[in-house]
């Protein structure tokens, strides 16, 4: 340690993201500090490591090349920062860090926190660095959640995030701020190729050549256009005013010009799928699995492996599916006999349908209605304070413009305070777009099921195959199938509906005079929603 007459060699380290550029933490400004300690300190510095390196993306070569440093001397080093978050903003190098401290190889010097680590350090100061780099992760989570709040605030007003698709320009406007444009040139043939497929005459193949011979399109980079990219087109909505998000689970309306009306886009999807995935044609003969009704719904009661369902026609003609058990394994024998599916219905039928009554459903729907009523006023207070809160921001704007005009304050004063105001306006912007939470609309979907539930049995057996195994995965999961009966499990809430007396407890939790503390607003207490 210092003080006891020897002089350290030290490693200077120093670093900016590449992502950031923050004030007063410049590769000059800690350069700086760090050898006016280390002259103060009496360390002798040996190497100098002033980097721009992300420390939560990537390998971080220099990093890891500093320590390889360190661990190729006999003798032990003084690591010097200017604080924790420009050595590391994660824990996933405080292991690396740590092992050579308990060998003795280095002491760590933060000079901001005035902490000094090394192998004789007390728990309190492992305690400390360890909230320091809690303290630097918890800014990059921060970080990355305000990135994500902007990106679903430009969503939700039309803005693409990424590079623009093939007929489109990614360009800057004289503030550095990124917007798509029409690209002219390539536009027209994007049209062109939509309208050449939807005749039917060409494939996915022959248009990518046509593409690339006919019209003589290329792609950003000048390489010609691949099948892939054809197919990746047609098959793209923002051609038509829609962009594709989350892997095409959504499509969010965009600001930009529509190359093509939504019937030509149509009718291009409609080709792709008479030819098959990726404008192949079908295969014929090709295997197609028969579903049944309590397909993948029912255990078996004895060794809990999932019942099958099997197809049979006699000799007579007539047709019937029974549900039965094939486990096999010695070690656990499993005898459940084959129950024929129209066995099970009828169990259904007696154990629940019978058992719901008009008047269970009204009294639980009437207590539904009487929590949605809640929920939509709660709903309506915040959103006329998140108003009340925009209001207020956009009067601060209107006074910070007169103490601008009225040469009160600087225009870089004003440019940093009406920036900050700028991003709490987005965020109470998306506030007020998005909607707070689903328990409504999730109610209102249980009071629809639990009215059809009073002809549930009637509405079941005059569904389709694939209707009637949707309708029993809402009504009745993980069913245990043993010595033939329907053992009785039923989802909640319909569960409720079948008690006698009726059940309301659960409710009881969510009215308005009985509201929990910490309550929270996507689930009811104590259970589960169906999806």
């Amino acid at each position: 340690m210092i003080g006891q007459g020897n002089i350290l060699p030290a490693i200077i380290f120093a670093r900016i993201s590449s992502r950031e550029q923050e004030y007063g933490v410049s590769i000059e400004a800690q350069l700086a500090s760090i050898y006016e300690y280390c002259k103060r300190k009496n360390l002798t510095v040996i190497k100098e490591y002033a980097i721009t390196e992300s420390s939560i993306k990537g390998d971080r070569k220099q990093f890891k090349q500093m320590l390889a440093t360190i661990r190729s001397r006999k003798d032990k080093v003084a690591i010097v920062v200017n604080c924790t978050d420009r050595l590391q903003r994660s824990y996933k190098e405080t292991p690396l860090l740590d092992s050579l401290r308990r060998k003795d190889k280095i002491e760590v010097h933060f000079i901001k926190e005035n902490l000094i680590l090394h192998k004789d350090s007390s728990g309190m100061d492992i305690m400390f660095w360890n909230m320091s780099v809690l303290m630097a992760n918890s800014y990059v989570l921060q970080l990355a959640d305000n990135v994500k709040r902007s990106m679903r605030y430009n969503l939700s007003q039309g803005k693409w995030q990424t590079l623009a698709p093939l007929g489109y320009s990614n360009k800057r406007d004289a503030e550095g701020k990124a917007y798509i444009e029409t690209d002219e040139t390539r536009a027209g043939i994007v049209k062109k190729l939509f309208e050449d497929f939807a005749t039917g005459l060409f494939t996915v193949t022959q248009l990518a050549e046509r593409a690339n011979t006919h019209y003589g399109l290329r792609q950003r980079r000048g390489t010609p256009v691949l099948r892939s990219s054809i197919y990746k087109l047609l098959m793209n909505p923002f051609y038509y005013g829609y962009m594709s998000i989350d892997k095409g689970k959504q499509l969010l309306p965009h600001k930009y010009e529509k190359l093509i009306s939504k019937q030509l886009f149509d009718k291009c999807q409609s080709i792709l799928r008479s030819r098959g995935k990726k404008g192949f044609r079908k295969q014929k003969n090709t295997f197609t699995p028969k579903e049944f009704a309590f397909r993948g719904l029912l255990k078996c009661g004895t060794c809990g492996c999932t019942i099958t369902c099997e197809h049979h026609k006699k000799k007579s003609g007539k047709e019937f599916i029974y549900l039965k058990c094939h486990h096999t394994c010695p070690k656990i024998p499993c005898n459940e006999p084959a129950v024929n599916e129209k066995v099970l219905f009828q169990q259904l039928d007696e154990n629940i349908f019978k058992k719901i009554t008009p008047d269970n459903v009204k009294i639980i729907n009437e207590r539904i209605g009487k929590i949605i009523s809640m929920l939509d006023g709660d709903y309506k207070n915040i959103l006329a304070d998140f108003k009340e809160e925009q209001a207020k921001l956009e009067l601060n704007k209107s006074k910070l413009l007169d103490l601008l005009l009225e040469n009160t304050i600087t225009k870089e004063d004003y440019e940093f305070k009406i920036s900050k105001i700028n991003m709490d306006l987005a965020i109470i912007k998306s506030k007020i777009s998005e909607k707070p939470n689903n328990l409504t609309d999730k109610l209102k979907k249980l009071q629809v099921i639990n009215k059809v539930l009073i002809h549930g049995y009637e509405i079941l057996m005059g569904s389709n195959v694939l209707a009637k195994n949707a309708f029993l995965n809402i009504l009745c999961y993980n069913q245990q199938l043993s010595n033939g009966k329907l053992l009785k499990k039923v989802a909640f809430p319909l569960n409720l509906l079948t008690e006698k007396p009726l059940n309301l407890n659960w409710l009881r939790e969510m009215d308005l005079n009985h509201r929990p503390s910490g309550y929270e607003p996507d689930e009811l207490p104590g259970c589960s929603i169906p999806r």
